[in-house]
């Protein structure tokens, strides 16, 4: 697979469904895909498609498309919780410059 960056969505989204047999069960896409060399990968590949358009949500036993509207509001909710946590190390991280280099 070529860099996840340089590809299509249609491109991931089709790479997981031609290796559907061996990656995916069900509606679910396994946390592991050997040839994507991290899970790392696996992420941004996801992110690219949910970024896409593609209503993709995370369990415990790995990623699913999902159309259900309470799992992809969950999903939501924790995303930007994310999005929260972040701003908030990095506005300590940029207090700490500021403290630190002010002079």
């Amino acid at each position: 697979m070529k860099a996840i960056k340089n590809q299509t969505y249609e491109d991931l989204l089709s790479y997981l469904m031609e290796h559907q047999d061996k990656y995916v069960k069900g509606d679910v896409i396994i946390k592991y895909i050997p040839e994507v060399k991290a899970t790392s990968q696996l992420r941004e590949i996801i992110n690219v498609l949910r970024t896409n358009g593609h209503p993709i949500v995370s369990s415990s036993s790995g990623y699913k498309l999902t159309t259900d509207r309470q799992e992809i509001m969950a999903c939501i909710q924790t995303l930007t919780s994310r999005i929260d946590k972040i701003q908030s190390a990095t506005t300590g991280m940029m207090d700490y410059l500021e403290n630190q280099f002010s002079n």
